[in-house]
């Protein structure tokens, strides 16, 4: 008999802590024993805050792309007013961060091998060697190949897309937990929801359970207006509240 191994995976909080804070809660009420979070933390109205309850639970962790933008933000020059919007968040979000915080982004690494007893994974942001990958469920198979070039793990487990996914390939599975903080990357009008996935293993079976947590729109409202983020309103436009 083989004991199970249960992982929560959570991926692009984007600064969204009231989010983090249900899923989190619902995560305990699961008996979970390690969590993975795929990158992207601190983009978004609660950056500090964010970063704190991940260090509070000892979540372990990959960096994603706009980690590495908002410890890097760069001034935006050219025409497009959502990137104009979207680069003046990022400074904030920068602002908003100690050292600390900094020194925590920054060390986070591009890949973490996860242990699932008979079975073997790797978490990473985009790819494993790019946080700018994109890795779904359309990319064809020689795209795949390359970008998940001497990957021999059986569990890849990537974050970015912020769309839930499970596909098989070969003999490796690939999953996307889902965005906890920004579902759909709005690229739509979004749910005021948080998604994160579950793996359970035992032996060599692998079990994958989606998850969603709804919370209170009028709370979320209320956080955002009063982080002091700018462009506040013209972010919250972007949710179905």
């Amino acid at each position: 008999m083989h004991d199970t191994i249960k992982i929560a995976v959570i991926s692009d909080i984007q600064g969204n802590a009231v989010a983090l804070e249900h899923v989190l809660q619902e995560i305990h009420r699961h008996g979970i024993d390690r969590i993975v979070c795929l990158g992207d933390v601190a983009s978004g109205p609660e950056p500090a805050k964010v970063i704190s309850l991940l260090r509070e639970k000892n979540v372990m962790g990959v960096r994603g792309n706009m980690d590495d933008v908002i410890l890097n933000p760069l001034a935006y020059t050219g025409s497009d007013e959502a990137e104009q919007k979207y680069t003046v968040m990022d400074h904030w979000c920068h602002q908003q961060l100690s050292a600390s915080d900094r020194d925590y982004l920054r060390d986070l690494p591009l890949t973490y091998a996860l242990d699932l007893g008979l079975l073997t994974g790797l978490c990473f942001h985009g790819s494993p060697h790019s946080p700018e990958d994109v890795v779904e469920a359309v990319t064809p198979a020689d795209q795949l190949h390359a970008l998940l070039r001497d990957t021999p793990q059986s569990v890849l487990i990537t974050g970015h897309m912020h769309q839930p996914m499970l596909r098989k390939f070969g003999e490796q599975f690939i999953i996307n937990p889902g965005s906890v903080g920004l579902p759909y990357g709005g690229r739509r009008l979004m749910p005021v929801c948080a998604e994160y996935a579950i793996l359970s293993v035992t032996g060599r079976d692998l079990n994958i359970a989606f998850q969603q947590v709804h919370y209170d729109p009028a709370l979320f409202k209320q956080r955002v207006l009063a982080s002091g983020m700018p462009h506040s309103e013209w972010y919250l436009s972007k949710w179905n509240l």
